[in-house]
Order: C-alpha cells, then sequence, then structure tokens
C-alpha cells in the first residue's frame, strides 16, 4: 500500500471466518499488522550482503557505488534520485559521479564542482566537513540557493548529503540523496542509510589503499630505474677508472721495472752496497704496486661480473686450493673436515677459499708446529664454514677494520700482502647470501667464519658446537 509521502508500507493480514449454525460463513474476523519495518530490515540485510560480495569480488569502485546507489533508492522510495560522489581526499574535488535515476543535467552539475562561486558551495564544504546536510526544501532554504533554479527545472524539492569518510577521518566520497517532494528522513531511514553507508565507506577506503599501493608500486619501480640508471653510470664509470688503472698506471710501472732491471745489469758492478739496495726497493716497490693494481681491479670485478651459479662440492674446492698452496708452506699441518655442497659461483667461492687458507697459512708460518683446520660450526642454529690456524693473531678490538680495504694487522716487512684479500672474501660472502666474522687474540691465531645462503653442510649432526674444537675430518694433509 503507498503512503501519502510516497512511500509504501507492508501490511500482514490475518482472518477467521465465523460460520452460523447451517455452516455458512457469516463474517470474518481478522486482524492487520503493519510489517513494514521487518520488511525493510529483510530488504537491507539482502542489499548488505549484496555489497559485500562485490567488495569481496574485487569489483570496480563504479560498479559497488552505482550498485549501491540504486539500492539506497529503492529502499527509500521508488521517486530517490540518488547519487554517489568520489572525493579526492584532502582536496574534496569530484573523481567521479554515479547515481540511480540521476538526470544528466545533476550528474553535470555534480561534475562541474559544486563547490564553485556559482553553486555556493554549500555542498562539498558540508560534506569535508564530515557534517550531513539536510534541506526538507531547498525552494525555501538559503543553503542551496543558487541551485534553485537547477533543483526547480529537474523536479528536485529535498536534498540528503551524507559523509562517506574512512577510519582515519579522510572523506572519501559522499551520498546525495534527492527527493521531488519536501521531505524528511525519518529514524527508520536514517537507520537503513547507515548500515549500507558503512558497506560503502568500507569499499572507498579499499579502493584508496589499492591505490596508494599502486602508486607506491609505480614509485617504487621509478625509483628501482633512477637506481639502476645510476648503477648502470657508476659501473661505467668504474669500468673506465679500471681500464685506466689496467692500462695507464702499468705503463709507468713497466718502464720502473725495466729501466731498473737494465741499471742492475750495466750499472750493477760500479754501484755501492747502499746504491745496489736502492736499486732493490725501486724494483720491489714497483713488484708491490703492481700487486697493488692486481688486487684492485680483482675487488672491483667482485662486485660486477655476473655470477654462475652451480652445485659445488666444497670438500673437492678446499682439497684443490690445499693442494695448490702445498709447495709455499711444506711445515704446515691443514686438517679438513667434512663440509657439504654450496650453491654459487664456483670460481668466487674458490678465491675465499683460496685467501682465508693462503692466509692462515702464511700468519702460522712462523709457529714452531703451523696448523690450519677448516670445519663446519653450528652458532645458534645457522652453520658456518671456519678456518681456524695457530698463528700470530691480532688485537681482537680492530677485528672489524681487517675487512676494509688496504687494511693490515702487520706490516708488509713481517708478512707480505696487499691487505685486499679479505676485502675480496667479504664482497663475495656477501653476493652469496652470507656474512663473515673473525674471532682473534695476539699468539693465539684467528678464527674466520662465514655463512653462505646455498650452503648444506655434509652432516648437521656432525658440525662442530660454538667453543668447541673442530675434530680432524676425512681429508688430513701433512706437510702443506
Amino acid at each position: 500500500m503507498r503512503h501519502a509521502d510516497g512511500g509504501y508500507r507492508w501490511f500482514l493480514l490475518r482472518g477467521v471466518a465465523q460460520r452460523d449454525a447451517s455452516g455458512r460463513s457469516s463474517r470474518v474476523v481478522g486482524t492487520v499488522a503493519d510489517i513494514t519495518l521487518r520488511k525493510r530490515l529483510e530488504e537491507v540485510d539482502v542489499a548488505e550482503r549484496e555489497l559485500l560480495s562485490l567488495i569481496a569480488a574485487a569489483m570496480p569502485l563504479s560498479e559497488v557505488m552505482s550498485r549501491f546507489a540504486r539500492l539506497v533508492s529503492g529502499l527509500l522510495n521508488e521517486d530517490s534520485i540518488c547519487a554517489v560522489l568520489t572525493l579526492t581526499p584532502g582536496t574534496a574535488a569530484v573523481v567521479d559521479v554515479v547515481g540511480a535515476n540521476l538526470p544528466p543535467a545533476l550528474a553535470d552539475w555534480l561534475r562541474r564542482d559544486p563547490a564553485g562561486a556559482d553553486h555556493d558551495g554549500r555542498l562539498l564544504e558540508t560534506l569535508a566537513g564530515r557534517r550531513p546536510l539536510l534541506c526538507e526544501d531547498v525552494q525555501a532554504s538559503p543553503d542551496l540557493e543558487g541551485c534553485r533554479a537547477l533543483f526547480a527545472a529537474e523536479g528536485v524539492r529535498a536534498l540528503w548529503a551524507l559523509p562517506l569518510a574512512a577510519q582515519d577521518g579522510a572523506v572519501l566520497g559522499g551520498l546525495i540523496i534527492l527527493h521531488p517532494q519536501a521531505w524528511r528522513p525519518g529514524r527508520a531511514d536514517e537507520n537503513v542509510i547507515e548500515r549500507l553507508v558503512d558497506i560503502a565507506q568500507l569499499a572507498l577506503e579499499r579502493a584508496r589503499a589499492e591505490r596508494q599501493v599502486r602508486e607506491l608500486n609505480e614509485s617504487l619501480e621509478r625509483r628501482v630505474a633512477e637506481r639502476t640508471t645510476l648503477l648502470e653510470q657508476a659501473n661505467s664509470e668504474l669500468e673506465a677508472f679500471s681500464y685506466s688503472v689496467s692500462h695507464d698506471l702499468r705503463s709507468p710501472l713497466r718502464a720502473i721495472n725495466g729501466f731498473a732491471h737494465l741499471l742492475a745489469e750495466h750499472a750493477g758492478a760500479v754501484l755501492d752496497d747502499e746504491g745496489r739496495d736502492m736499486l732493490e726497493r725501486i724494483q720491489r716497490g714497483a713488484s708491490r704496486m703492481g700487486l697493488l693494481i692486481d688486487d684492485i681491479l680483482h675487488f672491483s670485478r667482485v662486485s660486477r661480473v655476473d655470477m654462475a651459479h652451480s652445485e659445488i662440492n666444497l670438500d673437492t674446492l678446499a682439497a684443490n686450493v690445499v693442494a695448490d698452496l702445498a709447495e709455499q708452506y711444506p711445515a704446515a699441518s691443514v686438517e679438513l673436515s667434512p663440509l657439504g655442497h654450496a650453491s654459487g659461483d664456483q670460481s668466487m667461492l674458490r678465491q675465499v677459499f683460496v685467501n682465508l687458507i693462503g692466509n692462515a697459512l702464511k700468519f702460522s708460518s712462523r709457529s714452531p708446529q703451523p696448523r690450519v683446520e677448516v670445519f663446519v660450526e653450528n652458532r645458534r642454529g645457522i652453520p658456518a664454514i671456519c678456518v681456524r690456524d695457530n698463528g700470530v693473531g691480532f688485537d681482537p678490538a680492530y677485528a672489524d677494520r681487517l675487512f676494509g680495504v688496504f687494511q693490515r694487522m702487520h706490516g708488509a716487512e713481517e708478512f707480505p700482502g696487499t691487505g685486499v684479500g679479505l676485502a675480496i672474501v667479504k664482497r663475495i660472502v656477501e653476493r652469496h647470501g652470507g656474512v663473515i666474522g673473525v674471532e682473534a687474540a695476539p699468539g693465539r691465531g684467528a678464527t674466520f667464519r662465514f655463512t653462505l645462503a646455498g650452503f648444506r653442510p655434509f652432516d648437521q649432526a656432525d658440525a662442530v658446537p660454538a667453543g668447541e674444537k673442530a675434530k680432524p675430518g676425512a681429508v688430513s694433509r701433512t706437510g702443506t
């Protein structure tokens, strides 16, 4: 049954026929109950489920808002005109307008920015302040005086506007309800709209979050592209520097070495001891400079060269390195415990073992019984490959400096070297997703420990617990 306000009312009729003595129906006794509220609540439940299903299905925001407007219009009365504005947070600029039964002229008015001076600016100003706007009769209200002609032409008398805000208070949109008669929503209307507005706000907030994620991804992609460009430029400059080091610096070194050699051959007999010593110093300095150039180039290439990943047997790799170093340190004993396998670049990991085992042999060479151990150790559940020696050691206070370029704990006269080897080791280990550290004490040797992301120990149960001495393994070499 249609009410005078244009809306419909639902009634439930129940009746019982009363019969006379002959059994004929003489009258009907019944009741009439207004069940409009119950029917509206059922319709609201259906509308809520429909909107939530659209949101769960990740439907476009415009489609969700359009359906929201149609549901609101249907729940109020069939003559209502509903529109949903999507706004830009912070500026209250209209992004999109969708509606149910929305005339083109009113849609154009909303899209043109109703906050403009020719529209009094009342509508968006109120929504941006998170306040509703109710004009029971636009023609008699001063709030939207500039819109009276348009509303009269479109047959609109009443306006009800509600803000759609996120949980943080940002106004993301607005619900505009227009009515052809002077009208004021009742408490039941407010309850119905409030339930659907909560879901519409959820859809707007989700759309905002998705937009922010997209913008963040685009920003990250731009930043990655910029950083990639800068990295390519840096690599190009590094290539140029490496070329300069390789060619421009080697030429004078070759000249120095060549002329020093010629001078030693032609004038060595007439030079006194001091002169020959100076000549030898020149030759040693030039040779040392050549080694430094080689190590600098190697250090720069470690970061730039592409890694060739493969499955590596670390036991075989370590044994080959020990065999290659055997001639240089005939008095040393090297004990290799089972290590396992790793995924990585074989040439790079070989360089790690060459540098660490070579250093251990070098700095333990002055011990009465030089000894080097290579084993696996577990610390906090993470297996690490360890190289331990009984050499001269160093002050642990300077351990962090040890992995820098040209950082040495001992003079070149005492132990030869350029101070670049451990920096190369650190960079290779980091490129393999690991870390490296060292423990040492003066006169008590040093233990280097490093991890690798792709390392799988030979037998996790046999790994040496932290603090215990390594046990001799399957490979034991004496006299290396």
